[in-house]
């Protein structure tokens, strides 16, 4: 049953790049639910990831031994910090990707959207293999990942699709579902130490935080600020409930 659990929340992601990357998908610009989605994918990053990154420490202290990651035994905030700035450094390339094709200067424009889209296929790779390797036993948490994923997505799939338009629809969305399932595949085939797991969800989180806190949280001018608060609260709320009487978030 573990396989198929989490096959199915790699399957609720796949669904929204499929479902967002469809021309049709056009919500309007600051809606109500967008902004709400955002909330939540925000309570996601401060009141699970963060915390979820100080259990996985201790995790990493029983797990990892000798060798060349012992070096990271303490160090899974630097895993995520590098995260962080390698997608915020592709986010800074493709900003540049967008100043180059305005003057026509192409070649560097297209080589910057190879790395910004690529990008994501690793991003995606990750957590597919992660869902594939869900260190949690129950399936409870692994729910909560998935649809907090797919809230995520939303976000950033429509940043991708407003950047690259057509070919984000005929291609990019597809090259999206195939990384998520190459990932669960290969993170199914393969036994990997936990410790190795536990560092590419510290670089993961790194990557969530900056990706949520840039692209998820509308302009002031287009934020429905109760819907955003609105879906923030809800989710902390659910999150905490599920923390304190359902089960134990690692």
């Amino acid at each position: 049953m573990e396989i198929v659990a989490s096959f199915a929340a790699t399957s609720l992601i796949a669904l929204i790049h499929i479902l967002v990357g469809h021309r049709a998908f056009k919500p309007r610009e600051g809606s109500a639910w967008l902004s709400a989605a955002g909330g939540a994918s925000v309570a996601y990053v401060f009141i699970y990831v963060l915390p979820k990154l100080a259990r996985k420490q201790e995790l990493v202290d029983e797990h990892i031994g000798f060798g060349v990651l012992s070096y990271l035994e303490h160090h899974v905030y630097l895993v995520a910090m590098i995260g962080l700035i390698f997608y915020h450094s592709i986010h800074r390339i493709a900003e540049f990707a967008t100043v180059q094709r305005t003057g026509n200067k192409t070649g560097h424009a297209n080589l910057a959207a190879i790395l910004h889209i690529g990008s994501f296929l690793l991003y995606g790779f990750i957590i597919g293999h992660l869902f594939a390797n869900f260190l949690q036993k129950t399936y409870m948490p692994l729910a909560l990942a998935s649809v907090t994923f797919a809230l995520h997505f939303i976000g950033t799939d429509l940043e991708l699709k407003h950047k690259y338009q057509a070919f984000y629809a005929d291609r990019v969305r597809w090259l999206l579902v195939a990384s998520l399932y190459v990932g669960w595949l290969v993170g199914e085939l393969t036994v990997v130490p936990v410790s190795t797991e536990i560092l590419l969800f510290s670089f993961l989180a790194g990557a969530i935080i900056i990706n949520v806190m840039r692209e998820e949280i509308p302009q002031e001018t287009q934020i429905q600020m109760l819907a955003f608060l609105g879906g923030a609260v809800a989710y902390a709320i659910l999150v905490l409930f599920a923390f304190e009487y359902v089960f134990e978030l690692i």
